[in-house]
């Protein structure tokens, strides 16, 4: 999950697995549940001497189900680093001082939980001064959303904002604390609807300098420096990008646009005297490749390269491109043709991401890659909803997951066809969690589009997938975002509509997934078997959402290949 040099002996890293386990609902324990669970894990720089240093919680049958969240490694403090976790009351999220080096016996209490707050902060002198969360308790409709701050360690807690999140959005994101105690970074959307970084002051609640923003794109992640000020921020606008905000950084991304023109460059860490450098090099068709930067030598120096049986000579470059919703919207995307094919009438896959609320970006993307390696177009969309353009496109997802989305997938596939770049004899449509719902319920909406529909871990029924979701804090919130006027969850749901899918279907989903349960898959199976359907159904026992796991991710490239080349060529 990650790892972190914390001295120059020693390495600290957070381990994530899959589990059956116990948990809580308020004073009613329910045994044999499946989560996802992390570990803290502190061992020698050779792997010796491994020790997990979170101690068991005295007097409670349960234990922490994450125990890896570090919030502040103490540079200053290498035996010690600060975590959240709930050690006073289960789902109560509070700080705790913990020795890297041992397995405590006891914990060092910094912060106790509160209620609302699952996310805490420290400033550049390790003083938890922010806490921020969200809470609908006992399934109540209001969300309630909070960011709660401190100037000092002495001084009294009090709330920046307190909202609804069914009437109102979050007013901002928290990004870091400047040397005023009265002043704070903060990412928000600026007037042309674009996330742009500021100061804002505590006492007026108002926004003050504006110090990085864009009409072009919104700001996604802001780097901060050994100081704690920002020192550069990551953006997608028609590529990704850095934006430097340093002396030092302008400086870097001089030498790295000299020497690697047209690539996405990304640092990776640093020495602690900023001499030396290690980053990464990537693009749409290179998956990446990690170099060591000398500065007081002027030399950079390859250090090793991601999938390196790849020939990356043959791999397809991603073209942005957008297209026109049949409601006038402007949908953008990227389109990427197997390398050295500019034919026209290849047959296709529509690839729409798995979010709603993500976005594709011009970045490698294996599934395409693998996808054009056999000699199919890919079109992958950004449908609205998707982040990145900006609040209002955003919002306009809202309500529509069963509707205008799947119209602007459906929009993108027809595009397809006009431009001459797919054969409408031969279009497969492919997503993953919600884009596995799509690619089921596109299906519903016009099934004249498509030869074909794969779908990895699909929600397939709406009203089961809201019963999974209702011990979730946002739970609320998003169904807002799910549910809507213009259709209710049983008519939206592919499981309910299996009538009027008569393409062939291929199942892939893990028995173990967190994200969405496999009796999503398992349920639609039943009804398509039951009613005549062509339907393939990979079932793996290992695994989880994101096919981490090589088993599963070779597998699921072989069948994802088979089924193609039976029903397209």
């Amino acid at each position: 999950m990650w790892a972190k040099w914390t001295s120059n002996d020693r390495i600290l890293a957070g381990v994530s697995f899959e589990d059956r386990v116990n948990v809580s609902s308020n004073l009613t324990y329910i045994y044999n549940v499946d989560a996802s669970m992390t570990r803290l894990v502190a061992m020698r720089w050779d792997g010796e001497d491994p020790v997990n240093p979170v101690p068991l919680v005295k007097k409670r049958i349960l234990q922490p189900q994450f125990q890896a969240n570090v919030i502040d490694f103490l540079e200053d403090d290498p035996d010690h680093v600060l975590m959240q976790m709930d050690v006073d009351e289960m789902n109560i999220v509070g700080v705790q001082k913990i020795d890297v080096r041992r397995r405590s016996k006891i914990f060092e209490r910094v912060i106790r939980g509160r209620e609302v707050i699952r996310s805490w902060k420290t400033d550049k002198d390790n003083i938890v001064r922010y806490g921020e969360g969200v809470s609908n308790k006992n399934r109540q409709l209001k969300v309630r959303s909070v960011a709660d701050y401190r100037r000092t360690e002495d001084t009294s807690w009090f709330y920046l904002y307190d909202v609804d999140l069914n009437k109102e959005d979050i007013p901002f994101k928290f990004v870091a604390f400047t040397d005023d105690p009265n002043v704070i970074y903060i990412l928000k959307p600026a007037e042309n609807g674009n996330n742009s970084l500021y100061t804002y002051n505590v006492n007026t609640k108002q926004t003050e300098a504006l110090i990085a923003g864009s009409d072009d794109y919104e700001i996604e992640f802001v780097k901060l420096d050994e100081d704690g000020k920002p020192e550069w921020y990551r953006y997608n606008a028609e590529k990704p990008g850095i934006g430097y905000l340093t002396d030092d950084g302008k400086r870097l991304d001089a030498i790295f646009k000299k020497n690697f023109p047209n690539k996405y460059v990304s640092i990776n860490s640093k020495s602690r005297d900023n001499n030396k450098i290690v980053f990464k090099v990537s693009a749409s068709n290179d998956p990446g490749t990690y170099y060591l930067l000398d500065i007081n030598a002027g030399k950079i120096e390859m250090l090793n390269y991601i999938y390196q049986e790849v020939n990356v000579d043959t791999l397809s470059q991603m073209k942005p491109v957008s297209y026109e919703a049949r409601d006038g919207l402007n949908i953008p995307g990227y389109l990427s043709l197997p390398n050295g094919n500019e034919n026209k009438k290849l047959p296709t896959v529509i690839f729409p991401h798995w979010g709603p609320a993500i976005r594709d970006t011009l970045r490698f993307n294996y599934i395409a890659q693998f996808l054009t390696s056999q000699g199919y177009a890919v079109l992958q969309m950004n449908y609205r909803g998707s982040t990145g353009y900006g609040k209002a496109y955003e919002k306009l997802g809202d309500h529509q997951w069963g509707n205008k989305m799947l119209e602007d997938i459906n929009d993108g596939t027809t595009w397809m066809i006009e431009q001459g770049y797919a054969d409408p004899d031969r279009i497969c449509i492919f997503g993953d969690t919600y884009g596995g719902y799509a690619a089921l319920q596109s299906i519903v909406k016009d099934q004249s589009l498509y030869k074909c529909s794969i779908a990895h871990a699909p929600i397939t029924d709406l009203e089961t997938y809201r019963e999974t979701r209702r011990n979730y804090t946002n739970f609320r919130a998003h169904m807002n975002y799910i549910e809507s006027e213009e259709y209710d969850l049983h008519q939206a749901s592919p499981a309910n509509n299996v009538d009027k899918i008569n393409i062939p279907v291929l199942l892939m989903h893990s028995e173990k997934d967190r994200r969405v349960r496999v009796r999503q898959s398992q349920g639609f199976e039943s009804k398509m078997k039951a009613a005549g359907k062509e339907i393939e159904f990979v079932h793996w026992k290992e695994g989880n959402n994101f096919l981490s796991g090589q088993v599963q991710r070779v597998d699921f490239l072989r069948q994802t290949g088979l089924f193609l080349e039976k029903h397209l060529k």
